[in-house]
């Protein structure tokens, strides 16, 4: 598994692990060198039955250069959002010239297939075992708090915050990229309900968290879905691990064959 993209490869390659796979999961930080150079000489040296690629950058451009095949080209939004944009040529050639692409969300679909005919949906996985309703209900704030997490160019719309505000939740705001992925679950837990982005029209992988754990939310077109554990059971029946990587497993065997 090449690269990663909200933790997503990492919560696969776990289980995948768990089914007695044999993975190696190539990770790279955003440094200039790490990301350019020693991932070339890395994925060159890379060897594998399957090349399962997170995210439609150079990561991906370097696998095909090398040839490393069968591969898959996961596209997680942003990528293929950008296709107009200066990397445009990049992403345009990885959607052609991928064996597979995995697109992790329903607003993808349509452009993806314009380059390439073997393009599937894959849900987000969620490990709902990690992302679980906090049972214990132990929040010593009387105070209703709504979790809003910004992304850049994002906004939260006046009616949706004055709504909330009528109904006596105080906002609070942080940043997506400020807290380890283990710690999210604790974070969610000290909240009443979580705000999506309102930059697309998804629900983001933050919000598929803020479900699983149980929470009221407020989605990326100001719709108040308020009903916790029909939300957590969405997610268990949509977004769990666990029955996503039957399926991952599927098309990896489909592809060697």
């Amino acid at each position: 598994m090449i690269n990663d993209c909200a933790y997503v490869n990492q919560t696969l390659a776990n289980l995948l692990m768990k089914n007695d796979v044999d993975v190696k999961l190539q990770l790279r930080t955003r440094n200039l060198f790490d990301k350019t150079i020693l991932l070339a000489i890395k994925l060159y040296f890379l060897k594998a039955d399957i090349y399962h690629c997170a995210y439609l950058l150079q990561d991906c451009w370097f696998a095909r250069k090398f040839n490393k095949r069968p591969l898959i080209g996961h596209a997680h939004g942003s990528d293929i959002r950008n296709i107009d944009s200066k990397w445009g040529k990049i992403i345009k050639g990885n959607l052609i010239n991928c064996d597979k692409i995995l697109v992790a969300t329903p607003d993808l679909l349509n452009t993806a297939k314009q380059y390439n005919d073997n393009v599937e949906y894959f849900q987000t996985p969620i490990d709902i075992n990690i992302f679980s309703p906090n049972i214990q209900n132990k929040k010593l704030n009387k105070q209703k708090l709504a979790l809003y997490c910004s992304k850049p160019g994002d906004y939260l719309e006046s009616k949706t915050k004055d709504k909330l505000i009528d109904q006596g939740y105080k906002i609070i705001q942080i940043n997506e990229f400020n807290y380890p992925y283990y710690q999210m679950p604790d974070i969610y837990h000290k909240y009443d309900l979580f705000i999506d982005q309102h930059l697309n029209p998804i629900k983001s992988k933050m919000c598929l968290e803020a479900m699983s754990c149980g929470l009221p939310i407020v989605t990326y077109d100001g719709n108040f879905l308020l009903n916790g554990k029909q939300n957590r059971e969405y997610i268990v029946k949509y977004h769990d691990a666990n029955k996503l990587i039957t399926r991952l497993l599927k098309i990896y065997q489909e592809l060697i064959m």
